[in-house]
């Protein structure tokens, strides 16, 4: 019997397994159809289609019960509802659903209508809708505009509310508390409205992302993310998420007891708000509970503005000592010196430091930094 080297025989592997990884492709026109091992189900490309007549595609070679994830964006589809008002009806078997900018618009419809748009979507597990301004989703939207989604697990919807025209708009709980399996949620970040009361109901959300760095263009953010002041009561109602972000949305303060009752919470991102600086997060940070693994405070100070660098003190240091921390992130912040006394108040638990792009300065403090 002929025997198979180690190394041929790890290269025929190689090829075997590449032979199994590779999509089935097959004609859909208008899209691009691929098939893995999914059981006779497609994933299927119909992004910046512009032949579609506002609608969704007529598929010639595949039925639509086959369709695993459909990606639409940058597709016209103004006209979904036009010939129906349950253009999803057929897609029995999708998981996953993406409507980036494609100007659908929930402006003109009826309360029937918007209800009726997702039916025969039980199975949507991930579903994106940024970047529609006329798709509007706040707390005075009907509250039966995602209830098909039995399934959904995460939802993408920032840049779809213009905060500017819509002050007091706030947080949809209403509608986001009948989805539920969902887990995650990118969001506006509204300026006044706290997230309600729904937000105590619901156990399986555990991710929110505000998300005003995902704004285009970007110079447009504040019209889409303007939280402020994140005061004692925004957050009171969170008591189960666990990731949260607030990125590039104009926070200018952040109350003393802010994180109080967000008694699960294991990682806090407020990166790129330039105008907050360093000094009144930390001293929120008392609020956080003992639990928080991770804190990244990523551009908390314009760079490009003529003003004095950042010293990191003692105070700051002691703020986050109760913390089982073991990430912090400082890049981009302006920070030229710390306190000599603060290294040795780290937390213990703490595994990784970054500090990037900053204005260190030479000093007695870098001798103390052994003591990290």
């Amino acid at each position: 019997m002929a025997c198979i080297s180690s190394p041929t025989l790890f290269f025929l592997l190689i090829g075997l397994l590449g032979k199994l990884n590779e999509a089935h492709l097959i004609d859909c026109f208008p899209c691009e159809c691929a098939s893995k091992e999914d059981n006779d189900l497609y994933r299927v490309d119909c992004r910046s289609n512009h032949n579609l007549e506002g609608r969704l595609p007529d598929f010639k070679h595949i039925n639509e019960s086959q369709i695993l994830s459909l990606d639409m964006s940058h597709s016209n589809l103004v006209n979904l509802t036009d010939r129906t008002d349950t253009p999803f009806r057929n897609y029995s078997s999708l998981k996953e659903l993406y409507l980036i900018n494609t100007s659908i618009n929930s402006m003109y419809n009826d309360s029937a209508t918007l209800q009726s748009k997702f039916i025969g979507l039980q199975k949507l597990e991930y579903l994106n809708i940024a970047h529609n301004e006329r798709y509007s989703v706040t707390n005075e939207t009907d509250s039966n505009i995602f209830e098909r989604l039995i399934s959904l697990k995460k939802l993408i919807m920032y840049q779809a509310n213009l905060i500017s025209t819509t002050p007091r708009s706030g947080y949809p709980g209403e509608i986001l508390n009948k989805l539920p399996a969902l887990e995650e949620i990118w969001i506006d970040g509204f300026s006044i409205v706290s997230f309600g009361e729904e937000f105590k109901h619901m156990p399986n959300l555990k991710i929110i992302r505000i998300s005003g760095d995902l704004i285009e263009p970007i110079w447009d953010y504040l019209d889409y993310c303007f939280v402020q002041n994140i005061t004692d009561g925004l957050l009171v109602n969170l008591p189960y998420v666990t990731n949260l972000s607030i990125i590039h949305c104009n926070v200018l303060h952040i109350c003393a007891n802010a994180f109080k009752n967000m008694i699960s919470l294991r990682m806090l991102d407020l990166s790129m708000n330039y105008a907050l600086g360093l000094d009144n997060p930390f001293n929120s940070f008392k609020s956080l509970n003992s639990d928080v693994e991770v804190l990244i405070l990523d551009s908390l100070k314009d760079h490009t503005a003529i003003d004095c660098s950042v010293f990191i003190s003692r105070n700051m240091i002691e703020s986050i000592q109760h913390i089982s921390l073991k990430m912090i992130s400082l890049d981009d912040n302006k920070i030229s010196s710390i306190d000599k006394d603060a290294f040795s108040l780290f937390p213990k638990t703490l595994e990784y430091i970054r500090i990037r792009r900053n204005k260190f300065e030479f000093g007695v403090y870098m001798f103390y930094a052994y003591q990290l």
